[in-house]
């Protein structure tokens, strides 16, 4: 039976500190970079080609306004979608709320029957171009995938389903 959801946004939330910076052209140390690569979180985006130094490289060239150089496929993917959202805040303010307010507890419902897992963990961070990965009881959400409906401003959308639904289908293989 599945007793909690616990939702970590707060890779997102530094994320949200980082594209507002960069869109004022204002500078972060390199402290902040590396804060935002070691997260545990983060764990689950690092493969071959991408890693807390392709971040923090990333990063760094995106908030210092320079091109990426000798970059992976992933990391080129990464600091497109970094300088979209740097360049443009708005998407950011569109998504992020939604985001922060989800609230997952009628899932629970859902998984009232027997279930692999008592206790699941989803985690939203920026990444290259997986949609999300699952890993035991943790979900990691591509923040980059989500985007809004814009027939209905409230509603996120991942993959073309909304949001909540596509969490209670990725659960559905977890549990």
């Amino acid at each position: 039976m599945l007793k909690t959801i616990k939702i970590n946004f707060e890779t997102i939330e530094l994320m949200d500190f980082y594209w507002q910076t960069a869109a004022r052209r204002e500078k972060l140390a390199d402290t902040y970079l590396l804060d935002i690569a070691n997260r545990p979180e983060m764990e689950a985006v690092y493969t071959d080609g991408f890693d807390q130094n392709s971040v923090r490289k990333v990063l760094s060239a995106v908030i210092n306004y320079e091109p990426v150089n000798e970059a992976t496929e992933k990391e080129l993917e990464f600091y497109q979608s970094n300088k979209f959202f740097a360049d443009d805040p708005g998407n950011v303010e569109l998504t992020l709320p939604t985001v922060k307010t989800l609230n997952v507890d009628a899932l629970k419902e859902a998984f009232s029957g027997e279930t692999k897992y008592e206790e699941v963990n989803i985690h939203f961070v920026p990444s290259y171009n997986m949609v999300d990965k699952i890993d035991n009881s943790t979900l990691t959400i591509n923040f980059f995938k989500l985007g809004v409906d814009f027939s209905d401003f409230e509603t996120v959308l991942i993959e073309g389903q909304p949001l909540k639904e596509y969490i209670q289908n990725k659960l559905s293989e977890m549990l």
